[in-house]
């Protein structure tokens, strides 16, 4: 998974990270209808970046269920 965070500042990275799990509670705890489009918007996104979707069992499993 390495080569996908090549020239990746890692610590903006992080934030974003932080960022996109706030959302996700966000959107399982109040069920806002933009938390749901921000999602679509980033696994859009990440499809363009040519991120597999065999990867995101990856994700999911090191950040928790």
């Amino acid at each position: 998974m390495q080569e996908y965070f090549r020239d990746v500042d890692m610590g903006r990275q992080a934030v974003m990270l932080t960022m996109a799990l706030q959302t996700i509670v966000q959107h399982y705890d109040k069920k806002y209808p933009i938390t749901g489009e921000y999602l679509s918007d980033l696994g859009a996104r990440h499809h363009e970046w040519g991120i597999p979707r065999e990867l995101y069992a990856n994700w999911h499993d090191a950040y928790g269920k």
